[in-house]
């Protein structure tokens, strides 16, 4: 399963354990959730420092982001998110912007679950978000 997102904020929910993705349809958006945050990551100035802290969440943990505007070197792999519910948002939304070529990031795993909301993806030339084929399968398969 490929995605092709670019130019858009985003609120994804990816449960792939039923074969599908909940939380999006064709031709609309889905609803923002409301979220209440104690205290939201700061000082992201680098796709490197956003990778680090998106891949250092762990299952059931959230991350919030205060705003930033960030490129992604052509050269940088995607962000990868696993774990079970998973959730990384931004705290005023559309207002993380990630701009550069190649995949943002890439949803895998079994068992992966992941919400990824109000962020702004631009630039991307093939999918801002990948979500691999066997994410949420907990039986896996081939890719």
């Amino acid at each position: 399963l490929k995605m092709h997102i670019s130019r858009v904020v985003l609120l994804l929910h990816v449960g792939l354990l039923g074969g599908g993705i909940t939380g999006a349809s064709a031709g609309s958006c889905p609803t923002q959730v409301a979220v209440t945050f104690k205290a939201c990551v700061q000082g992201i100035d680098s796709f490197d420092k956003f990778k680090a802290t998106v891949e250092s969440v762990e299952s059931g943990a959230t991350v919030c982001f205060e705003p930033f505007k960030i490129s992604k070197p052509a050269s940088a792999t995607p962000v990868a998110i696993e774990g079970e519910d998973v959730r990384i948002a931004c705290k005023v939304p559309g207002s993380c912007h990630i701009d550069g070529l190649g995949t943002h990031i890439r949803i895998e795993g079994t068992g992966t679950s992941a919400t990824v909301q109000g962020f702004y993806f631009s630039g991307a030339d093939d999918n801002a978000i990948q979500v691999h084929k066997n994410a949420g399968s907990r039986t896996g398969g081939k890719e």
